[in-house]
């Protein structure tokens, strides 16, 4: 045997959505006075915490010669391989250095895997 069920009947209030309007004011006045996330730029200046993983570079020595000796960990690691290495071998005290070292920003998603 079906069972009807009987749906209640909604008050002028209900009808004209007030109720739902007014929460939605009161959410919005509750927000209002929270404090901003938004800096402005030229005035505040963003200083970024210790974690911060930013553009991924090759680092170079006080010297000015390249840091990677490229072993092409780097490329293996990295998940949307937006990294290619190509190593030479040099007569210098270390054993190889990046012919070419690319890095495809539009394919890097920040993981700092690389920096790893």
């Amino acid at each position: 045997m079906a069972v009807k069920r009987r749906e209640k009947d909604l008050t002028i209030l209900e009808k004209m959505y007030i109720p739902e309007i007014v929460k939605g004011l009161a959410l919005t006045l509750k927000n209002m006075f929270k404090p901003k996330f938004t800096l402005k730029y030229p005035e505040e200046k963003f200083i970024p915490s210790g974690s911060y993983r930013g553009r991924p570079v090759l680092v170079q020595e006080e010297n000015g010669q390249e840091r990677c000796v490229a072993c092409g960990l780097c490329s293996r690691v990295c998940p949307p391989l937006a990294i290619e290495v190509q190593a030479s071998e040099t007569e210098e005290e270390k054993e190889r250095y990046p012919v070419k070292f690319e890095i495809n920003m539009i394919r890097c998603i920040f993981c700092g895997f690389c920096e790893e």
